[in-house]
């Protein structure tokens, strides 16, 4: 169950509501994008699929599938939906069984001049096959499903975030093609011990956020050099996933993109800003840095 403060006619602000309850009312907004409930109803019950109308409520992004497994590292469905799921905060993504496509759900007003090569933008006009909030995860018998539900009714993707995704896949597939088949991923150097030094100053200068905001004097520096960790620390632990438990593996991905949101973000414009991106960094090489040890020990058969 999760904290759902918006959920429509709820009676407490703030309430717990469960799985069932959110995505009864992400059905109801979703109906909001067409005239014929009725209509919409009936394929969902049929098909699994109803034509919903972009341009209002929503617009979408149609993404092939490809860029999405390069910038996740992998093939596997499951793993690559978690990776979205966290490197995409807030957007739902509809996974297309009929072809090489997902469909990533957005804030019309955070995409303006869609202008990302491969990928179609579809605004007015346009009408997308949209899943029942039900059907998740490898339906088999519809033409699509969520492979990142909604959150809540209205809560959408920002255009600008997905638009840094697509571009960080696009060089990873340039990079695959100038790589000759079956080359092995050199892992970067992992320095533990000074990434451990960092994020310890890191949550010392932000330990009294938000009351007291550290100068970026101080921050600024920090964040490039655990940016730079983070990028190594990533390099390292891509490859060392396919030998880990499959039933923790997604839980990895999903942190891995979670990671590559914070590595892709714009640089922040203010001092809290940047102490609360400096913080996010620091956080996230230590959980990170959690499963690159862990692997390390599992090589080489030992515990520390």
């Amino acid at each position: 169950m999760t904290i759902f403060p918006d959920l429509p006619d709820s009676p407490v602000e703030g309430r717990v509501v469960t799985t069932a309850e959110r995505r009864l009312a992400v059905e109801h907004w979703l109906l909001m994008a067409t005239d014929d409930w009725q209509r919409a109803r009936q394929e969902w019950r049929q098909d699994g699929v109803a034509l919903l109308r972009c341009g209002d409520k929503f617009c979408a992004i149609r993404v092939p599938l490809d860029v999405a497994e390069a910038a996740a590292g992998c093939v596997v469905p499951a793993e690559v939906d978690a990776y979205l799921s966290g490197a995409l905060p807030g957007a739902p993504v509809i996974r297309s069984q009929l072809g090489k496509w997902l469909f990533v759900l957005c804030e019309a007003s955070t995409v303006t001049a869609w202008t990302a090569p491969g990928t179609e933008y579809l605004g007015d006009g346009h009408q997308l096959g949209v899943p029942h909030p039900d059907i998740v995860r490898h339906p088999g018998g519809t033409g699509a499903y969520w492979a990142v539900p909604m959150s809540g009714p209205g809560v959408l993707g920002n255009g600008a975030t997905l638009s840094r995704l697509i571009s960080h896949g696009r060089r990873r597939l340039a990079q695959m093609a100038m790589e000759p088949p079956h080359t092995p991923v050199e892992s970067a150097r992992v320095d533990l011990a000074g990434a451990h030094q960092l994020w310890d100053h890191i949550l010392h200068l932000t330990r009294d956020l938000p009351a007291t905001v550290p100068p970026r004097a101080q921050i600024d520096p920090s964040i490039a050099t655990m940016r730079d960790y983070l990028e190594d620390l990533v390099r390292s632990v891509e490859p060392a996933l396919d030998e880990k438990d499959p039933a923790i593996r997604p839980t990895a991905r999903w942190l891995l993109g979670r990671v590559r949101q914070l590595l892709l973000s714009e640089p922040p414009s203010s001092p809290r800003e940047a102490a609360e991106q400096a913080e996010n960094l620091a956080l996230s090489y230590r959980a990170l840095g959690g499963i690159y040890e862990k692997a390390a020990w599992t090589r080489r058969g030992t515990r520390p």
